[in-house]
């Protein structure tokens, strides 16, 4: 093996790790400004919130101005197709945003901590095999297989609970590409951990 490729991976794996936590600390802002922005809207007029039904499912608006406007659409698998006049426009727009920022980014951040934890100790052993990789790779796995099965099938109960107080659990929310992954990972996993005991039989060895 040429010698300065361990060099130039490190170099590689430095400036995605560094790349990562810049991402991981705007993540953390956007958080934090997106919760204090829905907190904001909760004293806003519910006049400023309108809801209309799609093919597909509801779209919700909210007036930022006269000329300017926030919207998005949620599907009805989330939130169900029921009559606009048993919907507050206002409550299901600051419910399905503040509920789908919370699980989500928060889900996408935790994650983003594990590759960084991965690359930080890359960079600090001589050797990717190491038990904190592993331990590293099983959270993500464990949070990639709990995210595929929950959040959206979260996001329904939370809708069900406090927009259309109708319970009906859908699952078509369920992500089975999302488990295949996890479970993708968790091999890996293992592979890395295999990787620890013949490293570990090696060094006994010599």
């Amino acid at each position: 093996m040429n010698e300065n490729k361990p060099n130039l991976l490190k170099t590689r794996v430095k400036v995605t790790q560094s790349i990562l936590k810049l991402i991981f600390i705007v993540g953390i802002l956007t958080l934090i400004l997106a919760i204090l922005f829905i907190i904001t809207l909760s004293f806003t007029s519910k006049d400023n919130f309108n809801i209309s039904k799609l093919e597909n499912g509801w779209y919700l608006t909210y007036n930022l101005s006269k000329v300017s406007f926030l919207s998005f659409s949620v599907p009805y698998r989330i939130i169900q197709p029921v009559d606009n006049s048993l919907i507050n426009a206002k409550l299901a727009f600051l419910i399905y945003l503040l509920s789908r920022i919370l699980i989500y980014l928060s889900a996408s951040l935790y994650g983003i901590k594990q590759i960084i934890n991965i690359l930080t100790s890359t960079i600090n052993d001589y050797s990717p095999f190491n038990k904190s990789n592993i331990k590293s790779l099983k959270k993500l796995a464990f949070l990639i297989i709990g995210f595929s099965i929950i959040a959206d099938l979260l996001l329904d109960i939370i809708c069900c609970l406090f927009v259309t107080r109708i319970f009906l659990i859908d699952l078509s929310n369920i992500s089975i590409y999302g488990i295949f992954i996890g479970f993708l990972i968790l091999i890996i996993s293992d592979i890395f951990e295999y990787g620890v005991y013949l490293q570990n039989e090696n060094d006994t060895l010599l």
